[in-house]
């Protein structure tokens, strides 16, 4: 005889779960159905996919230089909101717009005031919902067995109560008879969480928290040994305090100086990174990460990064591309506050405190200022020069409770290594490309750790050591198609078939725009140039190889470029910056740092010992290494190796690698 057995799982959480022990036993065809659902209506309909948008102001009284209307940028809250809420936060950001007397170098004489129409279907996110059963087994979403039990689209008022009560039982099948565990859980129609109980408009009985683990962040300014900041000079800050937490990540560098011939030549597009050749970090004394042509690595990586809500935070960093402004006065003099994020990926990506290490950071000047400069309208000349009289690297330090303090120094304590993952900048030149319209590049070969996973590339035409082009700048070089090859496989699949003469460079455009998108994990796409500026400005080209086979055998990887032109590439320098991942490895209690990208080959010398000790001719006892080329094996040509499950070398191995044909 069947028996019916009824369950209810309640609780203040998204996912609701029950043990039970002992576990309950059913019949193999016992079946399960939704009797009853109550929950409230707080399901989240702002989220990253509409809680961004643009409202233009078309009059055109209020032009801007640019022949564009004015902008307002709108960012809704993430959460569950009423109609009502949403209008209100609208109408407070277009307000904040124009109680600025002036905005976005408009004066506003009067405030425009109007009304917003809100469709409440607009902002639905969650059109219908799954009640999901680990237990339940027989239902299918898009033709894919899933453990749905009950479905309905929520039409209730935010913040109501939503009761679910079928009139119509449907049974599912069990996919087990032994019951130790039920979770219930909201999906959406795309079978994403429901967390509609993070809202907190019903939350009345919560106490109010503060987060009092960071007491302080005050910057700290360091300076450099040397007062010498010339051509060619290697310019070294330090910070030799260990009992500090600096974030790097909001650090920056501050520089104070003047531009000779003010009247003669101004300051290029970002013509404060053309000062410098090179920046490295150093931690404990070995490098961790480096970014060599720093003015064009950080001037193609900010063509990508920058959005146009920041881009006035660039121009504070000598970004000048949208209004043509001199940094500098009348009298050459200037300041800049440039964030060491655009310079570094070890800035950029890594967004914690360091503890107990020693940090250096090694400025190369350039051997000329040419880059940085350019002739101004109507002026001539064939030199120019910036002094720096200042150069402060601003970092800011972490203050902690004595909680907190003690976990760090427990931490310490523990000997544990801590690990740093970043994304590295690398940056090669093709000095000239030569007189025809097609150049095949072998880039270099990467080892399987650090396989490219974006290469952009620009080209410049005259503008190298020249006053006469801004060497922020990029040009197209009428280019018909660019592919990069990884080994054997091409980026893109399809040829481009670019033809700039008939405005055909759209699908370059999409490529640059969907760097954010992937480099960040955005949603959005909100790249700081537009299509006509992209063209005047930074036509380049970015390969998004992120996407690869990391299972591959291939210890090694060929990148090559090939690059094709309407025209000769004659005078057209090319530059290629590849991003890899890097992880850095610190002891902050033995202060040992270990590049995670490079192989130490003194750990693994025993391992080297035991291949030359074993491999050996059958009939002359001798290594074949020894035989074919009378000399011991030299690490690490003549030694391939590979990792056991525990990651570590194993030594069996070990084999030499030689040539047969000797």
């Amino acid at each position: 005889m069947y028996e019916s057995i009824t369950l209810s799982l309640t609780g203040n959480t998204t996912t609701l779960s029950v043990h039970y022990f002992p576990a309950i036993d059913v019949y193999d065809d016992s079946e399960i159905a939704l009797l009853n659902l109550q929950t409230y209506n707080t399901f989240p309909n702002i989220n990253e996919t509409n809680n961004h948008f643009e409202i233009h102001l078309e009059n055109p009284d209020r032009l801007l230089n640019n022949n564009t209307f004015p902008t307002c940028y709108i960012t809704l809250k993430k959460g569950c909101y009423g109609i009502k809420d949403i209008k209100n936060q609208i109408l407070t950001q277009i307000d904040d717009c124009y109680n600025d007397n002036e905005y976005i170098g408009i004066k506003l004489t009067e405030k425009i005031t109007f009304d917003i129409g809100i469709d409440q279907i607009d902002f639905k996110t969650t059109i219908f919902s799954n009640v999901m059963c680990n237990i339940a087994q027989g239902s299918f979403n898009n033709h894919m067995p899933s453990h749905s039990v009950y479905e309905f689209s929520p039409t209730e008022n935010i913040g109501t109560k939503v009761i679910q009560s079928p009139t119509k039982l449907i049974y599912y099948k069990l996919n087990k008879t032994n019951i130790d565990l039920i979770t219930i859980q909201l999906v959406d129609q795309g079978h994403n969480p429901i967390n509609n109980l993070e809202s907190d408009i019903l939350d009345i009985s919560s106490p109010f928290e503060t987060d009092s683990k960071i007491t302080k962040i005050e910057y700290h300014s360091y300076t450099p040994y040397t007062t010498s900041f010339n051509n060619n000079d290697e310019i070294r800050i330090s910070i030799q305090q260990t009992d500090v937490y600096p974030y790097l990540n909001e650090s920056f560098i501050y520089l104070e100086g003047q531009v000779s011939d003010a009247g003669k030549v101004k300051l290029t597009n970002n013509g404060f990174s053309y000062l410098f050749e090179q920046i490295r970090l150093e931690i404990n004394g070995i490098e961790v990460d480096s970014t060599r042509v720093l003015g064009i690595t950080s001037s193609l990586k900010g063509y990508l990064s920058g959005t146009p809500d920041n881009y006035n935070c660039y121009e504070n960093a000598g970004w000048i591309f949208k209004n043509s402004s001199n940094p500098a006065n009348s009298n050459g003099e200037f300041s800049a506050c440039i964030p060491l994020k655009y310079w570094l990926g070890l800035f950029e990506d890594f967004k914690k405190i360091l503890v107990n290490s020693r940090l250096e950071l090694i400025l190369t000047r350039f051997h000329s200022d040419l880059n940085a400069l350019k002739v101004i309208t109507s002026a001539s000349t064939n030199s120019g020069k910036v002094v720096l009289n200042k150069i402060v690297w601003k970092v800011p330090h972490i203050t902690v409770d004595d909680e907190e303090r003690l976990k760090l120094l427990k931490l310490i304590e523990k000997e544990k290594s801590l690990f740093i993952p970043f994304r590295s900048f690398e940056t090669f030149e093709y000095p000239e490309l030569g007189t025809t319209k097609k150049v095949v590049w072998n880039l270099k070969t990467a080892s399987k750790l650090e396989k490219p996973r974006f290469i952009i590339i620009g080209l410049q035409k005259g503008r190298k050591n020249s006053l006469e082009k801004d060497c922020g700048v990029f040009d197209h070089c009428n280019i018909t198609n660019v592919k990069v090859f990884l080994n054997s496989i091409a980026y893109p699949y399809d040829s481009l078939n670019l033809d700039f003469a008939k405005n055909n460079f759209t699908l370059l455009y999409d490529m640059y725009t969907s760097f954010q998108e992937s480099y960040y994990k955005k949603s959005i796409r909100n790249p700081i140039l537009s299509p006509s500026t992209f063209l005047t400005h930074a036509p380049i080209i970015v390969f998004d190889t992120s996407k690869q086979n990391d299972s591959a055998k291939a210890s090694s990887v060929d990148v090559q470029l090939e690059i094709e032109a309407s025209e000769s590439l004659s005078g057209v320098t090319a530059y290629c910056l590849l991003t890899h991942d890097r992880i850095v490895e610190y002891v902050p209690f033995t202060r040992e740092v270990h590049n995670g990208n490079e192989l130490q080959w003194p750990d693994i010398l025993h391992g080297v010992m035991f291949a030359y000790r074993t491999a050996q001719h059958n009939s002359t006892k001798y290594s074949p290494l020894f035989v074919l080329y009378q000399r011991d094996p030299v690490l690490p040509v003549d030694v391939k190796f590979q990792t056991n499950i525990d990651n570590n070398i194993d030594e069996y191995s070990f084999c030499l690698d030689f040539d047969e044909r000797t």
